[in-house]
């Protein structure tokens, strides 16, 4: 019997799927931990067990199949439209049995595949929700649809694709870049909070667990979550803080666009060393000297 070869072919953080089969699961593996980048080829159409790869950050799919499987999962939540009982069961359902992702994914590129946010039945999924919360306050309704959306996979993946398209927006097929549209190419504020938060550990999670600061809204934009995390997100002018900017650069999150106005928010928070950091990384791209910002140093 021949042996089983590995899935993964691992170098350092960084690691690619070898494996000649369509559909790839993953087991965690000696070796895997340390994984923060994983690049999928354009053969492999499902895959399966991320969680495996518990410090995984970026992921970069080069194929157009729903490699995780987003629309079949969220056709059947929308399918329970019509009945409350039914919906909320579903749900409930899908954040005990749904596959965990490694906490710190923040980067999805996908240049070829549909994002999943673009699909009816997501749109259908939002207004079910809606339509929930607005109809059951003060039965705890409110809190398992915001559980499923934001608790599970879901927002984390939109979220991830659309920071995804950020780091490597001159990849995506012109088809494929017409469904990020505006509202989702996060400002290089919105991606330096984002970013930070999950490197911070800040769960999207602890935005619904504080009762009057969200008000149950946000299901649709970032604006809230950023004024949150602007407001809440502890940040200190420290070695650890220079690692995570560095990391945020490496990963594409934050580019030459979006320097100017991270660097912005360093300022404000009397960040220097932060926002000197940022500047030099930001001529380093090439992005335009800001000689207001440069004056503040």
């Amino acid at each position: 019997m021949r042996p089983i070869s590995p899935p993964l072919a691992v170098h350092g953080i960084r690691a690619e799927v070898t494996a000649p089969e369509a559909a790839v699961r993953l087991s965690p593996a000696p070796g895997w931990e340390a994984v923060e980048e994983l690049t999928v080829p354009a053969h492999v159409t499902a895959l399966y067990g991320l969680g495996a790869l518990p410090r995984l950050r970026s992921l970069r799919y080069e194929g157009r199949a729903d490699l995780l499987g987003l629309g079949e999962l969220l056709a059947w939540l929308a399918g329970g439209a019509g009945d409350d009982a039914r919906f909320l069961t579903r749900i409930a359902m899908d954040l005990r049995s749904g596959a965990p992702l490694p906490p710190e994914l923040m980067v999805f590129s996908a240049p070829r595949m549909v994002p999943f946010f673009a699909l009816d039945d997501y749109g259908r999924l939002l207004e079910l929700m809606e339509d929930v919360i607005e109809r059951s306050a003060g039965y705890g309704r409110q809190d398992v649809c915001l559980c499923a959306l934001c608790g599970g996979r879901l927002k984390q993946l939109e979220y991830a694709l659309c920071l995804g398209y950020t780091a490597a927006a001159a990849d995506y097929e012109a088809d494929i870049a017409a469904l990020y549209s505006p509202d989702r190419r996060f400002s290089g504020l919105e991606r330096l909070l984002y970013g930070l938060s999950v490197l911070e550990g800040l769960s999207y999670r602890d935005f619904y667990a504080l009762q009057g600061d969200h008000a149950y809204g946000h299901l649709r934009s970032m604006d809230r979550y950023a004024a949150f995390l602007r407001q809440k997100l502890p940040l200190t002018d420290s070695p650890q803080l220079h690692a995570r900017l560095e990391r945020l650069l490496e990963l594409g999150v934050l580019d030459r666009a979006g320097c100017p106005e991270a660097v912005e928010l360093l300022l404000s928070r009397r960040l220097t060393e932060a926002a000197a950091l940022l500047l030099d990384r930001g001529r380093q791209l090439g992005a335009a000297a800001d000689p207001e910002a440069e004056f503040s140093l």
